[in-house]
């Protein structure tokens, strides 16, 4: 049949084939671009629905982001309250112990007055009702020698002139013979009568306004007087008295002194005092005991 054709009709025929065939393929073609379509449509509706689902819980942390945050804000406000009522805490304490520092103080200086305040009633009770000494001292005797060294004796008048009696009253003396190696007399008088203080005696009762007399003999070694005499050429040595008088109160155990330092000189007929040579008696009345001239008694 095919052969009977004409050319025409065969070329018709080809071209219908083709025709129909491109037909197919592009009905092939549109099936297949629906099929992608349907299958990507599907596709971008579980990506919605997944957003959707991620945008709902982004949602959610966020607003527990929120409220932790606002948890935050208030815990940090709570945080604040306490620590300015803390703060408010600090400073009524610094205040209050300023306050009680101030006190301490005020009770320290009232504590301080009340006992210098104490010490000072004290001080002129005894000052009032303590005996008082006065003591005077003048040569007995003449200045001898023999093989040990000078010897003198000198009569001391102790009166009390305060309102309470004087107990344990010792009079205690020093023939000082001065040279270069020996303190000043004022150094040596303070050390004999702190030492003389602090020894034990019975002694005298003096009461107030009684007299009390007594001669006290001592000496001073050849070695002393010599070596004096040669700090001055061998012309004369320097001599003097040094006493201590010591003595309590009835009412108390405190040991009070009376301290006096005296020069030994001779006085010449035109009336100055000088020394004398080493060595040579020298009488009675022709030698005086005379107070120092710097600083001669301590009395306390």
């Amino acid at each position: 049949m095919f052969r009977k054709m004409s050319s025409f009709e065969r070329s018709t025929l080809r071209w219908s084939r083709a025709a129909v065939l491109l037909s197919l393929l592009a009905a092939a073609f549109v099936c297949l671009q629906w099929y992608e379509m349907h299958e990507g449509g599907k596709d971008t509706h579980d990506l919605a629905l997944e957003a959707k689902t991620q945008a709902e819980r982004t949602k959610v942390l966020s607003n527990e982001m929120k409220k932790q945050a606002d948890y935050t804000s208030d815990l940090a406000y709570q945080m604040k309250q306490e620590a300015d009522h803390t703060k408010d805490v600090a400073d009524r304490t610094k205040e209050i112990a300023a306050q009680a520092l101030v006190q301490a103080q005020a009770a320290s200086v009232a504590a301080t007055a009340a006992r210098d305040s104490a010490e000072t009633e004290r001080r002129a009770l005894e000052l009032s009702e303590r005996p008082w000494l006065l003591v005077k001292a003048e040569l007995a005797s003449a200045l001898t020698y023999d093989k040990e060294g000078a010897k003198i004796t000198v009569h001391y008048t102790i009166t009390n002139i305060g309102h309470s009696p004087a107990v344990g009253v010792s009079v205690v003396p020093e023939f000082y013979i001065q040279d270069r190696s020996k303190p000043h007399p004022i150094v040596e008088r303070r050390r004999f009568c702190d030492q003389a203080k602090s020894m034990s005696s019975m002694g005298h009762v003096v009461y107030p306004g009684e007299i009390f007399e007594i001669n006290e003999s001592f000496m001073a070694t050849t070695s002393d007087i010599r070596k004096s005499a040669e700090a001055f050429y061998n012309e004369f040595f320097a001599a003097g008295i040094i006493d201590c008088v010591v003595y309590k109160a009835g009412f108390e155990s405190k040991t009070f002194a009376v301290g006096t330092s005296y020069d030994l000189l001779r006085i010449l007929p035109n009336g100055i005092h000088a020394s004398f040579p080493a060595f040579q008696d020298m009488p009675l009345g022709s030698i005086y005991l005379i107070p120092s001239s710097f600083f001669p008694r301590d009395d306390e």
